[in-house]
């Protein structure tokens, strides 16, 4: 079986997914789509920590743990499905890399809630994590790369220069048709360094 991996950008209840795989230096885009994180379109659901200001803080990390249970199956039966087509295709999924953000927000519950730039990079690290367990329950590499050295870890992993890498990139566009957006692109870079698997974890 062709080796493979997952590449993942996520957003607040969704992430956009691509598929590559082997030959390493050249890989093939076997996959895109979107996967949903979240059951509805509903605040509590996609929005956990926004629900939750202004209400009493028992009841505020209740209702975020129950959204992030929630969103850890969903994200986990999305992952396997895509897992089991590339199976079906004769690609096996080796690993998983998930664009991340540079910092992580304070954990104390009560200072996330007072301060809304905080809420907002919480609900971004809370879905990351979410696709990083799914990716972990599925027994495959997970490679979490910071979206600012995206570039510079896919330069040092791939060992081609910038030029070489956006190119071959943009290419998979004429394969997989539109949208091919910033989304796509840095999934298929975090994809790329997780089969290479230079900073596999």
């Amino acid at each position: 079986m062709r080796e493979a991996a997952l590449g993942l950008r996520v957003h607040s209840g969704w992430a956009t997914l691509v598929a590559i795989g082997e030959p390493r230096k050249a890989p093939v885009c076997l996959l895109r789509r979107r996967i949903e994180l979240v059951e509805g379109t509903t605040e509590d659901a996609r929005q956990p920590y926004h629900a939750a200001q202004g209400l009493e803080l028992p009841k505020a990390a209740r209702l975020i743990e129950k959204a992030r249970e929630a969103a850890e199956e969903r994200g986990f039966k999305e992952l396997r499905a895509a897992v089991d087509e590339l199976k079906a295709k004769g690609a096996k999924v080796q690993a998983c890399g998930v664009v991340v953000g540079g910092n992580s927000p304070l954990r104390e519950l009560q200072k996330i809630l007072a301060s809304h730039p905080m809420v907002h990079a919480a609900e971004g690290v809370l879905y990351r994590e979410v696709v990083i367990a799914a990716g972990r329950r599925l027994h495959v590499g997970v490679v979490a790369v910071p979206e600012k050295e995206l570039a510079h870890e896919a330069a040092q992993s791939l060992g081609l220069d910038a030029a070489a890498i956006e190119e071959r990139v943009l290419a998979y566009r004429k394969l997989m048709g539109a949208p091919w957006r910033k989304d796509e692109q840095q999934a298929t870079l975090a994809a790329w360094i997780a089969l290479v698997g230079r900073e596999r974890t």
